[in-house]
Formats: structure tokens, sequence, C-alpha cells
């Protein structure tokens, strides 16, 4: 059997190197509280319900999404103690 030179080649390449896993947000890391689908969902939800107090008005779409941040944000973050 002969080789052909596509095959040489192949058995020649490296083998492709492993990369290490992300490491796994922990609970308290911001990163952790800026990709929790729950957050991300309640901020949605928010943006509609103001996209619909408005009449369904299209073009405020940014203005309702930084509303909904902010709102989200205010609810779930502690009391500030006086």
């Amino acid at each position: 059997m002969r080789t052909t030179p596509s095959a040489t080649a192949n058995a020649r390449q490296r083998p492709t190197r492993k990369t290490r896993p992300e490491p796994t947000p922990q609970p308290g890391d911001s990163a952790a509280a800026e990709a929790s689908p729950s957050r991300l969902e309640l901020i949605r939800m928010t943006a509609f319900a103001l996209y619909e107090a408005r009449g369904c008005e299209d073009g405020h779409e940014l203005d309702d999404w930084l509303r909904a941040e902010a709102e989200v944000d205010a609810k779930s973050a502690p009391p500030v103690a006086h």
C-alpha cells in the first residue's frame, strides 16, 4: 500500500492543545450578579412593562432597559443604614 502525501501530513499534525475551563462565577462576584439569568429576566419583564405602560410606543428601548435595570437593582440592593 502506497502512502499519499496528504495521509503523511495528517499523521504529522500536532494534537490540539486542551484549554482550561472558564472559572465558575461564585456568589458575590460582580460577574455572577451581572450574568444571573434571574436578574436579566427581571430586567426584561420590567422593561416590557414600561413599554406597555407607554402604549407600546417604539423608539424608547434603551431608556426602558436602563430604567428597568435601575428599578431591579434598587429592589435587590440591601437597605442603606441611616
